[in-house]
C-alpha cells in the first residue's frame, strides 16, 4: 500500500497525519484524531459499540519500506477523557509518543525473529 491512500483513509476517518519518525531503519507515520461513533468507523479492527459509545481518541502508526511501501501498522483507542490530569496537548503528545512505542517494540520483534543478520522488512 501507498502513502497517499493511507493518508486518505485516515483523512477520511478524522485522523491527522501528526508526526514521521525513523525507527531501526523504517520510517514510520502516525496519525491522531478524535473519532465519533468508533464502532462505526472502526469496526474493521474490532471495536464493539460498548467499547466506546460514543467517542474515543483514536491513534494509528504505519511503517513502511521506502516512501511507497506501506507494510505493517495498528491502530489504537483511547477513552475520551484518558488522563484528566493532562491538558490537551499532553495528551495528544501522549498518545503520538505510545504509538511510536508500540511501533518500535513491534519492529524490534520482527528483527529479532529474523535474525540479527536478516535487512528489514
Amino acid at each position: 500500500m501507498q502513502k497517499d491512500p493511507i493518508e486518505a483513509m485516515c483523512r477520511q476517518t478524522g485522523l491527522a497525519p501528526s508526526r514521521r519518525e525513523t525507527i531501526q531503519g523504517r520510517d514510520v507515520f502516525v496519525a491522531d484524531g478524535f473519532a465519533l461513533l468508533p464502532h462505526v468507523t472502526f469496526r474493521r479492527f474490532g471495536v464493539d459499540a460498548n467499547d466506546f459509545p460514543t467517542v474515543c481518541h483514536a491513534t494509528i502508526w504505519w511503517a513502511a519500506r521506502g516512501e511507497d511501501k506501506f507494510d505493517v501498522g495498528a491502530p489504537m483507542f483511547f477513552e475520551p477523557h484518558h488522563n484528566p490530569e493532562y491538558d490537551h496537548k499532553t495528551k495528544r503528545q501522549a498518545r503520538i509518543n505510545t504509538a511510536l512505542n508500540q511501533a518500535a517494540g513491534f519492529l524490534h520483534s520482527i528483527d529479532k525473529a529474523r535474525g540479527d543478520n536478516a535487512k528489514p522488512i
